[in-house]
């Protein structure tokens, strides 16, 4: 994602999408449903779990 692209969904100039969302979660290590319902969930690393 650009920084172009960034500024402009928080100036809400452009919508944010759901790429965007999996985009931004991403780069801030948390779940994408984190961001929309304000929960602190951070990702596992894939294969990660209990043993």
């Amino acid at each position: 994602m650009t920084f172009t692209a960034l500024s402009r969904i928080e100036r809400t100039v452009r919508r944010c999408d759901i790429d965007d969302l999996v985009a931004i979660a991403t780069a801030l290590g948390v779940a994408p449903q984190a961001l929309l319902t304000g929960r602190r969930t951070h990702l596992e690393p894939v294969g990660a779990g209990g043993i």
